[in-house]
């Protein structure tokens, strides 16, 4: 994600995946969360995670991080969010983000 390859990301996901970032509504389906992400990245100037504690169990994975973005105007904001996710033989299949985007958009 951080790179911009929208691709690379979803190369590791599932046909069916469901993915919800914060608050708004869920989408399901790769065609779905390629066009919400490729929505997303138009609306920053880019985004790097500083990964700060993962923790794994067999299916599942819990991720805290702080997200700087930088915003189209060449600001930055660093936000800190958790990303759960659950994963398949065939990939992720379930990614949740949770994080208050309202300082981002501001």
């Amino acid at each position: 994600m951080d790179a911009g390859d929208i691709g690379g990301v979803l190369a590791h996901m599932t046909e069916d995946v469901r993915m919800r970032f914060g608050n708004a509504e869920p989408v399901a389906g790769r065609d779905a969360v390629r066009a919400a992400s490729l929505q997303f990245f138009g609306s920053i100037g880019g985004l790097s995670h500083d990964f700060r504690e993962v923790w794994e169990s067999e299916d599942s994975a819990l991720l805290v991080c702080d997200v700087h973005y930088t915003r189209r105007d060449g600001s930055v904001v660093c936000l800190p969010g958790v990303t759960f996710i659950h994963r398949r033989p065939d990939g992720i299949d379930d990614i949740q983000v949770f994080m208050d985007m309202t300082p981002v958009m501001a």
